[in-house]
C-alpha cells in the first residue's frame, strides 16, 4: 500500500512540475529566491556557460557553482543561439526527468 501511494505523490509531483514548466512563466519563478538559487537556476547555468565558450573559468569570482557535468550538458541549451525560450524548457525537462529519476533510485 504505501509504495503505491509513493508513486502517486511522484507522479502528482512530476505533473505539478510539468505545469510549472509549460506555464510557469507568467509567475516569474526564475526570479523568486525561495525556489530559485544559485544552484538551480537556469540564467546562473547561462551566465556559467558565457565564460566557458570564452575560455574563461565559469568558478573563478564565485559567478557559477554548479557541477561541471551540468555546465557541459545544459550549458549549450542556455544560450540564445540554441533556441532561446524553447532550449530552457527542455533544460527544465531534463531536471524533471533527473528527479524522476532520482525519486525511482530512492524508492529502491
Amino acid at each position: 500500500m504505501a509504495i503505491r501511494h509513493y508513486w502517486s505523490m511522484a507522479a502528482a509531483a512530476i505533473g505539478f512540475r510539468l505545469i510549472l514548466v509549460l506555464f510557469g512563466g507568467d509567475l516569474h519563478l526564475a526570479s523568486r529566491p525561495e525556489v530559485s538559487t544559485p544552484l538551480t537556476s537556469l540564467r546562473r547555468l547561462a551566465e556559467g556557460y558565457w565564460p566557458k565558450q570564452a575560455s574563461m573559468s565559469p568558478y573563478s569570482g564565485s559567478m557559477y557553482h554548479g557541477s561541471p557535468l551540468l555546465l557541459s550538458v545544459l550549458g549549450p541549451l542556455t544560450s540564445k543561439r540554441s533556441g532561446g525560450h524553447h532550449s530552457h524548457i527542455y533544460c527544465s525537462l531534463v531536471f524533471v526527468a533527473i528527479d524522476f529519476i532520482t525519486a525511482m533510485l530512492i524508492q529502491l
